[in-house]
């Protein structure tokens, strides 16, 4: 039997985005390149993409047999709560460590300390900035260049301004973002987060021909979103500072939520309050609002009776409502909201 094959196995589970991506690259730093978290000593690392949709696959991934498995910036659903459990019970990993900043994950963490043996949640902080707390307080050293991109991405995640010296890594830093987001393609997140997680920059990994193809779609992408979201913006109802846009008539299946709701408060320069469909019986309300106001508003909300569940982040939360509450309903209670707001 190789030396190898004595090493303990390390499984990382990380979301698509920026910050899961971050979150990822930082403890793959740390137990490739440094040996020390969250095995001290050498070990074989596997990263993954994941999220609450495709959690349900993670068993095929972990028949190779675990030592570790480290969850990042990964939101609560019942799914996963059941899946973690079984994972715990039946794949004799020694032990999980969960990471996160979602709402739904916070409001849970009683039920998930019964499943995983480390948890580390807040939601004002995103998830990458979390792990780097921990690292630095196991004693490690972030290089300058990976915390240039935490800089950033802390930025984007609380809804500030970026600051004149950091606009290129940011501009930079959403473009891969929306190649990842737009692709999923999970060779891509990986080689993106093996880039992140070296101390040298090496761009030749996004200087390749299906790179440069898929940004000329998403360029095409951005103006389709642009467009419909300057006609939804003059459709924009005034609650206190906010916004209320119903953007169930003209929602596209090419993309999520997110980038309509990010151009929106970008063109309004204001907070947003958009409402979607689903194809199930519910709708979701979308808040983008700084400095935790889209939280507060979003557990209003569910005090009220209007909101089934809330999720996402603090400076941007994700609210299940029922299906057939008028708009006019809606909007009284949301009215009601912002005097204790």
């Amino acid at each position: 039997m190789s030396k190898q094959q004595n090493l303990p196995r390390i499984f990382i589970g990380s979301d698509w985005d920026l910050d899961g991506i971050m979150a990822a690259a930082l403890v793959l730093y740390a137990q490739d390149k440094l040996n020390l978290y969250p095995h001290n000593g050498k070990a074989i690392v596997e990263k993954k993409p994941l999220d609450p949709d495709r959690f349900k696959y993670i068993f095929q991934d972990l028949n190779e047999g675990y030592e570790y498995m480290v969850l990042l910036d990964i939101p609560y659903t019942d799914r996963v709560y059941s899946i973690i459990k079984l994972v715990k019970r039946h794949f004799g990993i020694r032990k999980i460590i969960y990471f996160d900043h979602h709402l739904s994950t916070i409001m849970h963490k009683k039920d998930l300390v019964n499943v995983v043996d480390e948890i580390i949640v807040d939601h004002g902080k995103p998830t990458s900035i979390l792990v780097a707390e921990v690292l630095e307080k196991r004693g490690v050293q972030i290089p300058d260049r990976i915390k240039r991109f935490l800089e950033v991405i802390e930025f984007m995640d609380v809804g500030k301004k970026i600051p004149e010296d950091k606009y290129k890594i940011f501009e930079y830093l959403k473009q891969i973002a929306k190649a990842i987001a737009y692709t999923r393609d999970e060779t891509l997140w990986a080689r993106t987060v093996e880039w992140f997680a070296s101390p040298i920059a090496d761009l030749s990994i996004f200087d390749t021909k299906p790179f440069k193809l898929v940004m000329e779609r998403i360029v095409k992408m951005d103006k389709e979103i642009s467009d419909i979201a300057l006609n939804l913006a003059l459709t924009g109802v005034k609650i206190g500072d906010f916004r209320f846009i119903d953007a169930r008539s003209k929602q596209n299946a090419a993309y999520s939520f997110t980038p309509l709701v990010s151009r929106l408060a970008s063109i309004l320069k204001k907070p947003v309050i958009v409402r979607f469909k689903t194809s199930k019986d519910f709708n979701i309300l979308v808040i983008k609002a700084s400095k935790g106001r889209a939280y507060r508003l979003a557990k209003n909300l569910y005090t009220e009776g209007v909101a089934q569940d809330i999720g996402g982040h603090a400076n941007l939360a994700i609210v299940k409502i029922p299906k057939n509450i008028e708009n006019s309903v809606l909007i009284d209670v949301l009215r009601k909201i912002m005097y204790y707001l």
